[in-house]
């Protein structure tokens, strides 16, 4: 069993060598890195040159148009020659042994076909929080939507089988490219594995596209969050509550955009009476679901207005 690891590079020269650092500071389980250079302006390019010296096993290829982390994550993965893949981005890190332990998982258990392990989301900021797929284990598809995984659909904390990702890329020029892909990646296997070995550190930088809030870049989000709503609907196997509870979060995307200065884009939806009386739920949870019952533009309205009233 061999991994691939896709690392897309863009004007990264002051965090490419500590993230190279921590892919190779592996005992083992890496059969490739490959480095898309697109088109860096700050050194980058050269410097994936020198590491590509230092070990035999770095691929550099240098894109001669800018085209974004979508389309150089597509490039990487018709270059790749392992078994497996991981996505590294170029201003992160990865705890030491990781990639080996998923590898070992797999070559116990050829059968897995995704491993996600956990990761520190926004690392080095005050939110940061350390996410962990409970309950470990072997788990299908639905399984993994039950606790809620797609919430955190991050491309880099996971190991997939390759073939996977033989008819499914990365949707180039649009932001949040994480939810239009992951859930449909995994939709195609019932062999997940929720990983307690590992950690993926994902930075927090202030320039980072998960930073900059702007009214374009959350309509990404929103649209593709609808995308995977719409996904659910269709779904058979989904029951309604998992469905309302998805619905809720959708809401607080929705009212976020309302904010921003958005238009109203949900689909009307009136979630079942018991979802209120769900485990888990927050009191404002709850009470956005009654306030649901009533009319979903006018419960994401009020809280639009009382967030800018907040702020």
């Amino acid at each position: 069993m061999t991994l691939s690891v896709i690392v897309p590079v863009y004007n990264v020269k002051d965090y490419l060598s500590a993230c190279l650092e921590s892919i190779f500071e592996q005992p083992e389980g890496i059969g490739e890195v490959i480095l898309i250079d697109d088109c860096s302006t700050d050194g980058s390019g050269q410097l994936c040159d020198v590491w590509s010296e230092k070990d035999s096993r770095i691929r550099v290829h240098h894109l001669t148009q800018n085209g974004g982390l979508s389309h150089a994550r597509n490039i990487g993965i018709e270059l790749a020659q392992g078994d497996y893949l991981a996505f590294v981005d170029s201003d992160d890190t990865v705890l030491p042994g990781t990639f080996a332990a998923c590898m070992h998982l797999v070559s116990e258990h050829p059968e897995i076909e995704v491993v996600e392990f956990p990761i520190w989301v926004h690392y080095g900021a005050h939110n940061a929080y350390l996410y962990q797929p409970v309950p470990v284990g072997k788990e299908d598809y639905l399984s993994w939507i039950r606790r809620q995984g797609f919430l955190h659909s991050y491309a880099c904390n996971k190991v997939y089988h390759s073939r996977l990702w033989k008819s499914i890329r990365f949707p180039e020029h649009r932001k949040y490219e994480d939810m239009f892909t992951i859930p449909y990646v995994l939709k195609q296997t019932d062999q997940i594995f929720a990983f307690n070995e590992g950690v993926y550190f994902y930075y927090s930088r202030t320039d980072s596209i998960t930073q900059t809030l702007s009214l374009l870049s959350y309509k990404d989000l929103l649209d593709a969050n609808l995308l995977f709503f719409n996904c659910m609907q269709c779904d058979l196997s989904c029951s309604r509550i998992e469905i309302d509870r998805y619905y809720l979060e959708l809401c607080n995307l929705q009212i976020v955009y309302l904010e921003l200065g958005g238009k109203w884009v949900l689909p009307s939806w009136r979630p079942s009476l018991s979802l209120i009386f769900q485990k888990n739920l927050t009191f404002m949870a709850r009470f956005k679901a009654l306030l649901l019952r009533i009319s979903s533009y006018y419960c994401c309205l009020v809280f639009a207005k009382f967030r800018k009233w907040g702020n």
